[in-house]
């Protein structure tokens, strides 16, 4: 370890989802921030009424919200704090 380096730990991530608290490790990567952030737009669609997680349906929706996530995570992660 360099000298004057610092290891901290960090506080989880967190969100909820149809009643359930979701944890995530707020890593240095996007990963688990865009799970909770995939998490939350999902929660808007009764996914579990297609009866199958392979249904179209499901899959188009996964494939729709995974662009929007990376473009959201970069638009907030180049903001400037001030």
């Amino acid at each position: 370890m360099k000298k004057g380096a610092c290891l901290c730990r960090a506080a989880p991530i967190h969100t909820t989802y149809r009643g359930y608290d979701i944890y995530s490790n707020p890593s240095t990567t996007r990963g688990g921030l865009e799970v909770l952030m995939g998490l939350n737009l999902l929660e808007g669609w009764d996914i579990g009424s297609y009866g199958d997680p392979n249904h179209p349906m499901v899959l188009h929706l996964q494939v729709k919200i995974n662009p929007m996530l990376s473009k959201t995570y970069i638009k907030h992660s180049d903001a400037k704090p001030g």
